[in-house]
C-alpha cells in the first residue's frame, strides 16, 4: 500500500512551492482585508444626547427636551423625532428621510443645536454621533439569579 506521503516524495519542491505561496498569499489577504463585524453601513439616522447632572425630569423636559426637539424638527430632511428623558438626561432619535446627505445634515444638526443652547441650563453638555453599526452591541446577557433557602 502506498499512502500520500511516500506519492508526493518525487514532486517535494512542487508540494513545497505551493504551499508557501498559499500561505504566503493568505497572509498578504489578510492584511489588506478591512476588519468589521458588521460590514460599514451608514444609517439616517442621528442621536442627540444632552446631559444636565441632577435636574429632574419635569424640568429636563421643560428646560432641554422640549427645545432641542422643536430645533431638530425644522432641519431640511428630518422624518422622525423621538425623545427619553430621565433624570439629568435626554436622549433625542433623529431620524432622516432615505438619501440623506448626512455630512450636511449633521452640520444643519449642530447648526440648530446651537441656536437653542443659550436656552439650555449652564452645565448642559451636548454629543451629537452617527448610528452605524459598530455602536450596536454584538451580544448583549441578563443573568438573574434564584437564591434558595435553607429547610431546617
Amino acid at each position: 500500500m502506498l499512502n500520500l506521503a511516500s506519492r508526493s516524495r518525487p514532486f517535494l519542491g512542487a508540494v513545497v512551492l505551493t504551499a508557501a505561496l498559499l500561505s504566503a498569499g493568505g497572509i498578504y489577504s489578510v492584511t489588506r482585508m478591512p476588519s468589521s463585524v458588521y460590514p460599514e453601513v451608514t444609517f439616517p439616522r442621528f442621536m442627540v444626547v444632552a446631559r444636565a447632572a441632577g435636574l429632574a425630569v419635569p424640568n429636563m423636559e421643560v428646560q432641554v427636551s422640549r427645545p432641542l426637539e422643536e430645533a431638530v424638527r425644522t432641519v431640511i430632511g428630518v422624518a422622525q423625532v423621538r425623545s427619553k428623558t430621565i433624570r439629568g438626561g435626554s436622549e433625542l432619535s433623529v431620524d432622516f428621510n432615505p438619501g440623506t446627505d448626512m455630512r450636511r445634515a449633521e452640520q444643519l444638526l449642530w447648526n440648530r443645536i446651537s441656536a437653542v443652547r443659550s436656552q439650555f441650563p449652564q452645565n448642559t453638555e451636548l454629543n451629537v454621533e452617527q448610528m452605524t453599526p459598530s455602536v450596536f452591541p454584538i451580544i448583549s446577557l441578563a443573568l438573574t439569579g434564584v437564591t434558595a433557602r435553607a429547610i431546617a
